[in-house]
């Protein structure tokens, strides 16, 4: 029975690991492009436009963090993106 139910709940363990696109935006992103997307000192403009999620993902992916770009993985560069999609676009 123990067998079944790892085997049931391991999945599920998996995907809650992952971080969400806010958690990465609060610990990647947030310092140089603000809270809410305001911009900063840094990144002086806004998180605005009209870039598609997938498009946005490819920028994100190819070039941030913007100290260490190969920091994010494809799946966490299309979570941000979404999630700067939600809230800022």
């Amino acid at each position: 029975l123990l067998s079944v139910c790892a085997l049931a709940l391991g999945p599920v363990s998996a995907r809650a690991a992952e971080p969400t696109g806010a958690e990465i935006y609060k610990q990647q992103c947030a310092r140089c492009h603000g809270a809410a997307g305001e911009g900063t000192k840094k990144a002086t403009q806004p998180l605005i436009g009209d870039k598609s999620v997938p498009q946005l993902a490819a920028v994100i992916d190819r070039t941030m963090p913007e100290d260490d770009p190969d920091a994010l993985d494809a799946a966490g560069s299309k979570a941000v993106a979404q999630y700067i999609f939600d809230r800022f676009y």
